[in-house]
């Protein structure tokens, strides 16, 4: 529950996940204009195993406290939810037209902004590692080979390219010296 600090009382109840309860990220205009005006703390008034029973829970709370006349700024009757939510693949669909289609302009600004980034040796190998043994169908490498078409490379770009080829030639040719022993 999250409380106002200048009356003590109640102004939203939310099924929260590591410290999502004491977080100002990602909140809506309201819970900000309340929380600015009165300040606010938090009671965490339950833990459970199972999300589902939490949501369930979190349904009960906004409908007693709402039935004893409790204000509350809950813009839902609870239990929605979006932790473990899939998109459909008509959804990803819809979602990979926008982003293929949204101006040149950008996708230069995007570009832009991650240039010369630096990532910690740690995250270059979790992404390595999550893309070990991932197969990518007929489909999806007709598409990334579509996505070059027309592309010109740097020298050094294509240098790298061709030195990362190289390198996954020789880990699938050990993996498949490594099989055959």
């Amino acid at each position: 529950m999250h409380i106002r600090n200048t009356d003590k009382k109640i102004f939203y109840v939310g099924k929260g996940s590591g410290s999502r309860a004491f977080s100002h990220h990602q909140r809506g205009r309201i819970w900000s204009h309340v929380v600015n005006k009165h300040g606010f703390h938090v009671e965490i008034l339950m833990r459970f195993e199972k999300e589902k029973d939490c949501f369930e829970h979190e349904k009960f709370l906004i409908s007693c406290l709402k039935d004893c006349g409790i204000e509350l700024i809950n813009q839902t009757e609870g239990g929605e939810g979006s932790s473990g939510f899939k998109l459909t693949d008509e959804t990803k669909r819809k979602i990979g037209i926008a982003v293929r289609s949204r101006g040149s302009e950008i996708n230069k600004k995007i570009s832009d902004k991650l240039k010369g980034r630096k990532l910690s040796e740690e995250t270059k190998l979790k992404m390595s590692a999550s893309k070990l043994g991932v197969k990518k169908s007929d489909e999806h490498k007709k598409n990334i080979s579509l996505a070059r078409v027309g592309k010109v490379f740097s020298e050094k770009t294509r240098h790298k390219l061709s030195e990362a080829a190289i390198n996954q030639h020789k880990k699938r040719r050990e993996q498949n010296a490594e099989k055959e022993t």
